[in-house]
């Protein structure tokens, strides 16, 4: 079966260059330098939405992105510290490199939406220009992983002034759906504040737990067509607040779906025995 091919790019606004941070590093002692590096790291984070990772346990660490950027050593590590002076990057916990404010600036498109987009141009300049049916985008979405649309605002959690005994009740919810994550990805997290964080982030948003069970249902079906999503399928992607209304959503989608065929078939399978009974 052929994979669907999926297609990255970086969008800057046209005044990037006036930002005093960038001003700043461009007029320092190699700054050209550490900002071809900057973007190198930005395009070699852009698959796995900003977070600089070989692997889902994996980490980058300097050398290996000294290897991969071909920039030499010591820039990298003075780069490094420059850019989390100026909180350009994050350093996580197990020391991954996170790039700040990188899903603003990632866009991204499988093949075939490429192709329905130019073809779509072609109708648009055409003398006998054909409105495209909502039955029709529906289809093309549905070939597609993730389409290039703006990024849906979602408002950041709100702050928590629950009882001790009410965050404990929402720790252990947490706790069950990262086993649940586990038991359906083979994954072995532990319990700790760093898995559970955004996991909790999400039941503080009022969504359940049950949601957050369809979302890693949702995203282990994904990743059996398109072997691209298993990277994602951690503590963290699933449940990230610019992601999950978007995952859960499409999750829903599907859900419906599969009820629907389920109940199709069962009218089917209904009407068929009737015409057996009818038979005698």
């Amino acid at each position: 079966m052929n994979q669907t091919k999926k297609y990255y790019w970086l969008k800057l606004h046209d005044d990037y260059f006036q930002n005093p941070n960038i001003q700043i590093i461009e007029a320092m002692d190699n700054g050209s330098a550490y900002l071809l590096f900057l973007f190198k790291m930005k395009l070699l984070s852009v698959k796995t939405e900003g977070y600089l990772r070989i692997t889902d346990s994996i980490p980058f660490d300097p050398k290996m992105l000294a290897t991969v950027t071909h920039v030499d050593i010591d820039i990298v590590r003075s780069a490094l510290k420059i850019f989390e002076e100026f909180k350009l990057i994050e350093i996580l916990d197990d020391s991954t490199i996170y790039m700040k404010c990188i899903e603003e600036l990632i866009g991204s498109e499988t093949d075939v939406a490429r192709r329905v987009r130019k073809h779509r141009s072609k109708l648009l300049h055409s003398n006998n220009v054909k409105q495209i049916s909502n039955t029709e985008i529906e289809t093309d979405k549905d070939t597609e992983i993730e389409t290039d649309k703006e990024k849906e605002k979602t408002s950041p959690p709100k702050k928590s002034f629950k009882n001790p005994a009410t965050k404990a009740k929402t720790k252990k919810e947490a706790t069950a759906i990262l086993l649940f994550l586990n038991q359906e990805t083979g994954h072995m997290y532990k319990p700790t504040d760093n898995t559970l964080k955004f996991i909790i982030d999400r039941l503080n948003q009022d969504y359940t737990s049950e949601d957050c069970r369809s979302v890693i249902r949702y995203m282990v079906d994904l990743s059996k067509r398109e072997p691209f999503w298993k990277d994602h399928l951690n503590y963290e992607t699933p449940f990230r607040a610019s992601k999950f209304p978007k995952y859960l959503d499409e999750a829903r989608k599907v859900e419906s779906d599969k009820q629907d065929i389920a109940e199709a078939k069962q009218r089917e399978s209904d009407r068929n025995s009737f015409n057996v009974l009818k038979l005698f």
